[in-house]
């Protein structure tokens, strides 16, 4: 690999050595995970990943099956689902080959060794998005092991204090969150998973990066945005260089959902990204329409639990197995442990309800209301 192909990238402790034979590669990793990731150059780190493509090679993989009925091995969490592949080598090997059809790449793990190979069919952009899961879910697997708890939220950071934006698919998350940050001066933390780590001041929040999906209404809303940068249908995997290209063939429709990378997000908005701060308060969206813009209010006690509970990012531990990287099961006490430290510390959990006049430029007062509470 050139050397312009290799960087070492951190999350909190942990440093994963990633090689790629295309500095576009890199470059689009760089784009999606700093400056959440830290990265310089290439030295060794406690994983390595390599991410290439090899027409021949991956054929050569693709005829080698060994297992004719289905047999699956967990790989990444996502929000909603537990991705498994189709394991293609022997279940007694010291590593494991799986295929993603998703992105038309195969994995090759080796846990004692702590390798990952992920070899592409060709270099189309959209199966970098394969590169970044591995990163992500080894950082992610670290992070919990130190007794994190990662939630399904966006979050959004002002003069050090996080505030974060919890809740299902089609809540709001990405819609407030895009009103907080540009009408506000936040700066932008995470679109769609926050980690929350035990510190001296009650909770930090850390951003764990995503690929941004913004629906064809939140489009709409903020057109202004969004529309001047003429995004594309691949835009969200393509650098600044390639996008130049992209940008003389091809545009999405005004009415299209666009998925962009987060570096793409937060220049979209005229913002910046932050890794996060002091937990100010949760905030759990809803549209309402006896609200008139963004209202914010107290939660029962027992209404405020549910739905932090409910807020949790999924781990392997329902599903009875361990990952292909190797990570035994985490101990869920911290997870546990959550509603109890944050009542204690008296974090505001708050409703925020969402008016059919909520995300009109002049409807801010909601922030300044939210700063008080957090005691910012």
């Amino acid at each position: 690999m050139k050397a312009d192909g290799m960087r070492t990238f951190r999350y909190m402790r942990h440093d994963t050595l990633v090689a790629t034979e295309a500095s576009a590669h890199m470059q689009w990793l760089r784009d999606c995970v700093e400056p959440h990731f830290c990265s310089e150059a290439a030295r060794d780190g406690d994983w390595r990943v390599t991410f290439s493509a090899d027409p021949e090679l991956f054929l050569a993989v693709m005829t080698k099956r060994v297992h004719m009925r289905e047999v699956t091995v967990p790989f990444f969490t996502l929000d909603t689902r537990l991705v498994v592949l189709s394991r293609w080598n022997a279940v007694d090997a010291e590593e494991i080959v799986a295929y993603d059809e998703e992105f038309d790449v195969f994995f090759t793990v080796r846990p004692a060794r702590r390798e990952v190979d992920v070899l592409a069919r060709d270099l189309r952009p959209w199966g970098r998005v394969a590169l970044l899961r591995v990163v992500r879910e080894l950082a992610m697997q670290e992070a919990v092991a130190e007794n994190g708890v990662f939630l399904h939220a966006a979050a959004f950071e002002r003069d050090g204090v996080a505030y974060v934006i919890a809740g299902p698919k089609n809540s709001g998350k990405t819609t407030l969150l895009i009103h907080a940050l540009t009408c506000a001066g936040g700066r932008f933390v995470a679109n769609d998973r926050v980690l929350l780590l035990r510190s001296a001041e009650g909770y930090a929040v850390r951003g764990m990066p995503t690929l941004v999906g913004v629906r064809a209404g939140t489009r709409r809303s903020f057109a202004r945005f969004f529309d001047p940068h003429h995004f594309g249908p691949d835009s969200g995997c393509l650098t600044r260089e390639e996008r130049e290209v992209e940008q003389r063939d091809v545009a999405t429709r005004p009415e299209d959902a666009l998925i962009l990378n987060p570096s793409q997000f937060a220049e979209a908005l005229g913002t910046t990204s932050s890794t996060g701060g002091r937990l100010g308060a949760i905030l759990f969206p809803a549209v309402s329409v006896a609200a008139n813009d963004v209202e914010l209010g107290e939660l029962p006690i027992d209404a405020a639990h549910n739905l932090l509970a409910s807020a949790l990012f999924p781990t392997l531990a329902p599903y009875g197995s361990t990952s292909a990287f190797g990570r035994s099961l985490w101990d869920a006490s911290a997870e546990r442990e959550l509603q109890a430290r944050v009542e204690a510390e008296r974090i505001p959990l708050l409703s925020c309800a969402l008016g059919p006049c909520a995300y009109e430029r002049g409807a801010t007062a909601w922030l300044d209301q939210l700063q008080s509470r957090a005691g910012a």
